[in-house]
């Protein structure tokens, strides 16, 4: 559960500054499945209003990132088509010191492509200066909340949001 007490501060932090910000919420086929509750990983969003997008900005390992043979900076749903183009290849950007043992995207026990298989992306309601806050989901609309159905233990399920 560190990835949920991450993402959330990271997020109140962004909105004392008023930087838009979107919790994304991400799981491997196993978690959609109800094979494996641990499976999941909360994240974060920023908008980066430079580059008129969302960009990943990940607190539990504090790092954004970028497709194989390029230097842009992506959001989930742009990292979700890197790896289903066939040859795509997630390449983790450090944005600065790893405070935290073992909290490198290299680290994790799970490929992060894996934790791609599904993804929920929160709109901000309150965010009107960053165009594109829809909500998106994939690989289908409502997964997780069927997902979180097939737990049969609350406690054991990430924190809804």
């Amino acid at each position: 559960m560190l990835c949920d007490g991450m993402s959330y501060t990271y997020a109140y932090l962004l909105a004392l500054y008023n930087i838009p910000r979107r919790i994304v919420v991400l799981a491997n086929k196993k978690f959609v499945e109800g094979e494996n509750r641990y499976d999941s990983h909360t994240s974060v969003e920023v908008w980066d209003s430079s580059r008129n997008k969302w960009i990943v900005s990940d607190p539990t390992f504090n790092a954004s990132f970028r497709c194989e043979g390029s230097s842009e900076l992506l959001n989930y749903n742009e990292l979700h088509q890197c790896i289903n183009k066939g040859n795509g290849k997630l390449i983790p950007v450090n944005n600065g010191i790893n405070y935290i043992s073992g909290r490198k995207v290299s680290d994790y026990y799970l490929p992060y492509s894996e934790l791609l298989y599904a993804i929920k992306a929160n709109s901000v309601p309150e965010t009107n200066n960053a165009p594109g806050v829809d909500s998106f989901e994939l690989p289908f609309v409502g997964w997780y909340e069927e997902s979180v159905k097939k737990y049969h233990s609350p406690e054991s399920v990430p924190a809804k949001y």
